[in-house]
């Protein structure tokens, strides 16, 4: 428990995505609560590997589609190629996860912003673990800046997947180091079926290359079901 306290302490000492011109929704989990303007569209994409005990999962490929269609409104898509491994088995296999399909409706623009988002998953017949399922999932984000440089989001939201209900649950802060280089702290979880409470924690950076690209990379780890991740990836919006 002082662990968890001390992580969360450092949390609300930092944060960057919200400091930033461009504003994404990777590389944390933490959705942000502005949405694209109208007429612009934007690309975030990147790599994954998560090893948990004898799994190695690898997504090659997780791309973001956004496109402002009105004012304060956007819609989304979401495809992830993946390839897994279990350690105990020979060889490896890959999938193409589900398919998401949904908006962010921006609600609030002033020194607090408020949006909603919500996405339809459909089923791909390529998984291997668990059956094709459709789903259901709902956010609302909150996030404001404490000074031009520091900012805290929120995240509270409601999946349906696959017969089970879970709340989720993020918060992310972060401190923009320069004009182009941030750092970013968070935690994140789920809470299974109202019955299982799940925890994890990561941090990364983003830098910009110009005002309308950005790489990003960050790591986490499980508190509560240990594992570990890395990912690399960049957003690109259009027109710059």
């Amino acid at each position: 428990m002082k662990n968890l306290i001390l992580i969360f302490v450092g949390i609300i000492s930092f944060h960057t995505v919200f400091a930033q011109d461009l504003i994404t929704d990777r590389p944390d989990q933490t959705e942000s609560a502005i949405a694209l303007p109208k007429g612009y569209f934007q690309i975030e994409s990147g790599s994954m590997i998560e090893m948990s005990g004898n799994f190695i999962s690898f997504d090659i490929n997780s791309t973001l589609l956004r496109y402002g269609v009105a004012k304060n409104f956007e819609l989304r898509m979401v495809s992830t190629l993946n390839v897994f491994k279990i350690q105990s088995l020979e060889g490896s296999t890959w999938s193409i996860a589900n398919l998401e399909a949904g908006f962010k409706y921006q609600f609030i623009d002033r020194a607090v912003k408020f949006a909603c988002m919500g996405h339809l998953i459909f089923p791909s017949q390529s998984r291997i673990i668990g059956d094709p399922s459709w789903g259901v999932t709902h956010r609302l984000s909150l996030s404001h800046n404490i000074t031009d440089k520091i900012g805290i989001g929120y995240n509270l939201g409601h999946d349906y997947i696959e017969e089970v209900h879970s709340l989720t649950y993020t918060v992310a802060a972060g401190f923009s180091l320069t004009e182009k280089l941030s750092f970013f702290s968070e935690v994140y979880g789920e809470f299974f079926d109202f019955d299982i409470w799940v925890l994890n924690y990561d941090n990364g950076i983003t830098y910009l290359i110009k005002p309308n690209i950005q790489l990003d990379f960050s790591f986490g780890t499980g508190i509560t079901d240990p594992f570990n991740f890395y990912s690399a990836g960049f957003s690109w919006r259009l027109p710059d």
